[in-house]
């Protein structure tokens, strides 16, 4: 049992298809944490969505220590129906001076 982060990530996502969630709690650290969002339905459309991603993950003695999930707020709010308004506000901030 390979206890690099590759192999730890591996041990992972191995189990994911068949649902067993204990194989992943099995590695985690007792004071490992999650930064994480997933794929939904938003509630405000009802239209489904998946946020693209990408992982930071932190090993410690072969156990996930961290897993820092980073996404884009844009993909966030065109699901959510709200990309107009979130370009909005920003423009109407980069005429007060208070934005972006």
């Amino acid at each position: 049992m390979s206890s690099t982060p590759e192999g730890t990530f591996r041990r992972l996502i191995d189990p994911m298809p068949a649902k067993d969630l204990n194989a992943a709690a099995d590695l985690w650290a007792p004071d490992g944490t999650v930064e994480w969002t997933a794929a939904g339905r938003t509630v405000a459309t009802s239209r489904p969505h998946r946020l693209d991603h990408f992982v930071v993950l932190t090993v410690r003695d072969g156990l996930i220590a961290l897993f820092r999930d980073y996404w884009s707020p844009l993909s966030a709010a065109a699901a959510a129906g709200g990309l107009t308004g979130l370009i909005d506000s920003l423009e109407i901030d980069s005429v007060d001076g208070k934005g972006a």
